[in-house]
């Protein structure tokens, strides 16, 4: 694989991380050069205690608890034609 050809692997990976799954393939296909409306449902997740279960499981498993509760919740996204357009971890403790 050319130096060329994992610039632009990298650069792909980058805009789909950024903008989410198939947004640049519909910017080329021009899907967004007529605007429509959409009905779109926005979900936030609090998790409640999550510093006690992180003090509690400790930084390794609950890392692990996070990346499962993620995962599932994109594979249900996934089957109901969704997706996440970005996952953001805040800490407020």
């Amino acid at each position: 694989m050319g130096c060329g050809s994992v610039a632009t692997t990298q650069l792909l990976l980058q805009i789909n991380s950024k903008f989410g799954p198939g947004v640049l393939w519909n910017i080329v296909r021009g899907k967004y050069n007529t605007p429509r409306e959409e009905s779109r449902i926005f979900m936030f997740f609090d998790l409640n205690s999550s510093t006690t279960i992180a003090e509690k499981l400790g930084e390794d498993q609950f890392n692990l608890f996070l990346m499962i509760f993620l995962e599932l919740i994109t594979q249900m996204s996934a089957l109901l034609r969704g997706l996440f357009m970005k996952v953001r971890q805040v800490s407020t403790g």
